[in-house]
């Protein structure tokens, strides 16, 4: 309020509290004199962009909490399972399945554990770093994988919903793609910036719209069935309004996709879960066949 009341706009004022998106989405509307347009079409990007936040959430959530599970459950086993059966029959005596959880029980209580642990959260962390850092060639197939498919996904719907409602706010496509890029490199995002780039080279050099330079521009981004779309409707009437109707679809069918994702990742993980859990139970009943035969010699 006190910068508001100093004689700045309402988009001004709000920059602490609001992302950078959203500050250019009310700008754009005020310099049109639109300021409660801007102000919907600010909602409705939030809206979109915590909509594909919410399923990536999702699709991670459940994996990492079975991947935790499963290595809660390897511990237990090694370091108070085995060690107790150990003292019935040794461990270099185990053999079939039970020689598994000898294994296992080795590795965990071994210092290479903990050196695995940290290279896990050691590539996580390089996982996350990379996203917003790794750009040319190898990204296109980088992106056909989770995290990076995720990742496109997420960065896809907030740049077609900003790019689309700027458009409605009247501003013209060059300064959209300039703006649009700015807020990347604000954002230390490289690899939004590169995308966004490249778009505003091939629409520089000639493109009609924003759907052909998106197809020349080479790097499928946000989606290869979106700018075959756009490319489709590019010569129809009122394209600049089919953008809007076509971001909201594209981004249902993204919620989709995130989801199948999500779906896959929690089966691998389960598949992953009921190995563990069935090579556990072959182990203990392949040890008790063990040393019941080793008691009987007796």
């Amino acid at each position: 309020l006190y910068t508001i009341n100093n004689g700045s706009p309402v988009s001004e004022g709000l920059r602490p509290f609001i992302p950078l998106n959203e500050q250019l989405l009310l700008r754009a509307g005020e310099e049109k004199g639109n300021l409660s347009a801007a102000f919907f079409r600010a909602a409705r990007n939030i809206e979109s962009r915590g909509k594909i936040k919410s399923e990536i959430k999702s699709a991670l959530a459940k994996p990492m909490f079975l991947t935790i599970g499963i290595l809660v459950l390897l511990f237990f086993i090694g370091m108070h399972v085995a060690p107790q059966l150990d003292v019935i029959l040794p461990m270099d005596m185990w053999a079939g399945p039970a020689r598994n959880l000898a294994i296992t029980s080795s590795f965990v209580t071994s210092m290479w554990f903990p050196l695995f642990l940290l290279l896990c959260v050691g590539f996580m962390m390089l996982l996350l770093w990379s996203q917003k850092r790794i750009t040319g060639k190898w990204r296109i197939y980088l992106e056909k994988i989770p995290p990076y498919s995720l990742f496109r996904v997420l960065q896809g719907a907030s740049w077609l919903t900003t790019y689309s409602s700027m458009l409605q706010s009247g501003r013209r496509v060059e300064s959209i793609l300039v703006e649009l890029i700015f807020m990347a490199e604000r954002d230390g995002n490289k690899y939004l910036a590169d995308r966004t780039y490249k778009i505003m080279v091939e629409n520089a050099a000639g493109a009609e719209n924003i759907g052909i330079a998106m197809e020349r521009a080479g790097t499928a981004f946000p989606d290869n069935e979106l700018i075959a779309d756009l490319v489709m409707q590019s010569s129809l009437t009122n394209f600049d309004q089919r953008i809007e109707v076509l971001a909201d679809r594209w981004i249902n069918d993204s919620v989709k996709r995130v989801q199948k994702i999500a779906r896959l990742i929690n089966g691998i993980t389960f598949l992953v879960l009921c190995s563990v859990i069935t090579m556990i139970v072959m182990g203990v009943i392949s040890l008790q066949q063990q040393i019941a035969s080793s008691m009987g010699a007796f």
